[in-house]
């Protein structure tokens, strides 16, 4: 670690502020730190984009699964994809996207 000891009790306690709020990045691999009310705003502006969002009246999951297996099985059967290729594009354990 290549932080002194005052640095680190400083990190510590930025990441213990309830106003702060750090999260991984969509992209690059760095580290968003925002202020909780902005990073609640603007949260709120994307889930409420109609272009890009709908709310669900019932979670889908289980139905998308299905029917991605169907396809899947009925191109094995006609010989358009291998069984390999099926078990690489098979959902085997479907989980509900993470807004972060």
């Amino acid at each position: 670690n290549n932080l002194t000891r005052k640095e680190k009790n400083a990190l510590k306690d930025f990441e213990s502020d309830p106003s702060i709020i750090i999260k991984p990045a969509d992209k690059g691999g760095g580290i968003v730190v925002q202020k909780k009310v902005d990073y609640i705003r603007e949260s709120q502006r994307q889930l409420l984009d109609s272009n890009f969002y709908k709310k669900l009246e019932f979670d889908p999951t289980n139905q998308v699964k299905e029917n991605v297996t169907f396809i899947l099985q009925s191109y094995v059967d006609q010989g358009e994809i291998t069984k390999k290729e099926y078990d690489f594009l098979a959902i085997k354990f479907p989980r509900i996207p993470f807004f972060y």
